[in-house]
């Protein structure tokens, strides 16, 4: 079975707090589906997202985490949870460990992956500009390529700049 994109939501939010909620999921989750979630935050470089929940009881496994070494004090860390119970009205919530500005979520749904080792590479780069980005910036990364039927590319990015 090819991995197909089903849904996903986001949400941002400026001001200091300690945890973020995307909207729910337009449609229910499929049980058995991958979610994979996106979580940046900014300017404490002490703070960390402490874990990822839904309201379907899920429970996010910590993929990667990202420090933006520029002096900007961006984090950026991906979260995933495999054979996902399913449901409707679905939730998902990042935490921190103290109220912290600049919190983006990103929750996405996936069907057709491994219900278990779905996730076998990963990596992170930065592409930084000062002063405020161009058009012409670009977000890159190292090639990646699949090695099993199933499998999902994902990319996450941030905006040190605090305008995604």
């Amino acid at each position: 079975m090819a991995a197909a994109f089903v849904q996903s939501k986001s949400a941002t939010a400026d001001a200091g707090a300690t945890t973020i909620a995307a909207p729910a999921f337009a449609a229910s989750v499929t049980a058995g589906n991958l979610l994979v979630v996106w979580v940046t935050w900014g300017e404490v470089s002490s703070i960390t997202c402490t874990g990822v929940s839904d309201s379907l009881g899920n429970t996010y496994t910590a993929a990667t985490a990202f420090v933006d070494g520029t002096g900007q004090i961006q984090r950026a860390q991906m979260w995933y949870k495999e054979n996902a119970t399913g449901g409707a009205a679905n939730v998902v919530t990042a935490t921190f460990s103290a109220s912290t500005n600049l919190r983006r979520i990103a929750a996405h749904e996936y069907s057709g992956v491994a219900t278990a080792s779905a996730l076998d590479q990963f990596t992170n780069s930065v592409n930084y500009q000062d002063p405020a980005p161009t058009t012409t910036d670009g977000v890159t990364s190292t090639a990646k390529t699949t090695t099993a039927d199933g499998e999902v590319l994902f990319g996450g990015t941030m905006d040190t700049q605090a305008n995604a």
